[in-house]
């Protein structure tokens, strides 16, 4: 059975480069907010920040679903600082 794996820590505390460690050893496709943010909504995101946040971390967790029910184990690389995010 596949994995769903959450990393969780602080800004810059090494949660990507974990990831993409993890990654490589279990063969896992590593899904990151900070890479999908940036690629598809630049850096000067204003007011809209924690809208498109929500947004892309629904869009992650649909793919993170479809990706371990493949059959792959998925590496999903954002703080879940908030308690909520974590149950």
């Amino acid at each position: 059975m596949a994995k769903v794996i959450m990393t969780c820590g602080n800004l810059c505390s090494g949660k990507s480069t974990y990831a993409e460690k993890l990654g490589k050893e279990l063969r896992a496709v590593v899904l990151s907010i900070d890479e999908l943010m940036t690629t598809v909504l630049g850096r000067e995101l204003g007011d809209m920040h924690d809208e498109y946040v929500r947004r892309c971390e629904q869009y992650l967790y649909k793919k993170a679903a479809e990706t371990a029910l493949a059959g792959t184990d998925v590496i999903l690389d954002w703080g879940f600082w908030k308690k909520e995010q974590r149950g």
